[in-house]
């Protein structure tokens, strides 16, 4: 029901829709993603500075992404690196990131990880906004990308 109590105080509710990867031969799985307003960042818990997220649009019950990034508890927050998005949005900046879906990680080697395979299963710089390959943490700079060692 449009308009109900629960929507008005919590935004609104989340979309099962399929995401498929750029590699074709990766099956499609559902996920769960969000309208990308500023309502719609209550479904992140506040406590949450370390995570990963994925803008783009759905077209015929498919998410298809556009950007990924991730939050490492760097002053910012999950929840404040997707408001980032959402004002971008509403100034009509990348207007076809109008969804949003996130996970939430316990590390920042984790979320680092996850923004690794998310940029290379989602096509890297040739299919996502995304111009760069995901940075390395400060504090961990030997790290390399599990996917293509950079």
């Amino acid at each position: 029901m449009k308009n109900s109590l629960l929507e008005m105080l919590f935004g609104d509710e989340g979309q099962e829709v399929m995401v498929l990867k750029a590699n074709s031969s990766l099956l499609p799985y559902k996920v769960t993603v969000y309208p990308l307003t500023e309502k719609n960042l209550r479904v992140i818990p506040v406590s949450t500075p370390i995570g990963n997220y994925r803008l783009g649009y759905i077209e015929d019950r498919v998410f298809h992404v556009r950007y990924v990034g991730r939050s490492v508890a760097d002053g910012k927050g999950l929840i404040r690196r997707i408001y980032d998005h959402v004002k971008e949005h509403e100034k009509g900046i990348y207007p076809d990131e109008t969804h949003f879906q996130f996970m939430i990680k316990k590390f920042p080697i984790n979320a680092y990880y996850q923004e690794c395979q998310d940029f290379h299963d989602f096509g890297g710089e040739t299919t996502l906004r995304n111009n760069i390959h995901p940075a390395k943490l400060k504090k961990l700079l030997m790290l390399k990308c599990p996917f293509c060692g950079q």
